[in-house]
C-alpha cells in the first residue's frame, strides 16, 4: 500500500480526527499515542521506519519518544544534534529548527546526510521525509518516515503527509489546552 492509501483508509475509518501525540505530558504518555501512529505508517504504509521526537534542551538533542520499524541503534544518542554541526544537519533537526518539511530524497547521495549514511543504508533507508509539528505556532516535535525506496514520496503523498502533520499539531494543541486548563482549576 502507499501512504496515500493508508492514510484515506485511516480517514474513512474515522469522522472526528483523533490525538495522535503529545508531546508535554510524560515521556511514556507520548510514546502511548505516538508509538500507533508511527506502527501504522511502517506496517501499512509500506515505509522501512517511522519515528517522532521532541527535543531535549538539556542533552541538546532531538530525541525519540516513539518509533516503529527497522532501527538497529540508529537512533540511539548521539543521534541529531540541536547544534549547529554535522549532527545538527539531519533533516529532522532541520524541520524542526526551521518549521518546515525537509526531504532526502537518495540518502545514498544526499551530503546532509554524510554523518547517518552508513547506518541508513545498513538499515534499508534510501529516502527520508521529516516534518515539523507545530502547536500553538512554535515546533514542539517532528514526525521522521524513512523508505527503502529512492525517491520514495511523491507529490501527493507529501502533500498527505503535511496534512497529517499539521493534525497532528492541532492534536497537540488541543492537548496543551487542556493540560493549561487542568493547572488553572488545580492550582
Amino acid at each position: 500500500l502507499s501512504i496515500s492509501a493508508v492514510l484515506s483508509r485511516t480517514a474513512r475509518r474515522s469522522t472526528s480526527p483523533q490525538p495522535t501525540a503529545t508531546m508535554t505530558a510524560s515521556a511514556s504518555a507520548a510514546a502511548s499515542t505516538t508509538t500507533p501512529c508511527s506502527q501504522i505508517m511502517v506496517r501499512d504504509g509500506g515505509l522501512r521506519m517511522a519515528w517522532i521526537g521532541r527535543p531535549d534542551f538539556f542533552a541538546g538533542e532531538l530525541v525519540p519518544v516513539a518509533w516503529a520499524g527497522k532501527t538497529g541503534a540508529y537512533l540511539d544518542p548521539p543521534h541529531a544534534s540541536l547544534a549547529e554541526g554535522p549532527r545538527g544537519l539531519a533533516p529532522s533537526v532541520q524541520a524542526w529548527r526551521e518549521g518546515r518539511a525537509m526531504h532526502s530524497t537518495d540518502i545514498g547521495s544526499d551530503r546532509g546526510m554524510a554523518t547517518w549514511r552508513d547506518g541508513a543504508l545498513a538499515l534499508g533507508y534510501r529516502s527520508s521525509s521529516a516534518y515539523p509539528l507545530k502547536a500553538r505556532g512554535r515546533t514542539v516535535g517532528v514526525f521522521t518516515m524513512y523508505s527503502s525506496a529512492i525517491q520514495f514520496f511523491d507529490a501527493g503523498e507529501l502533500a498527505l503527509l503535511e496534512r497529517l502533520s499539521e493534525d497532528i499539531g492541532r492534536a497537540l494543541e488541543s492537548y496543551e489546552l487542556a493540560e493549561e486548563r487542568e493547572r488553572a482549576v488545580t492550582d
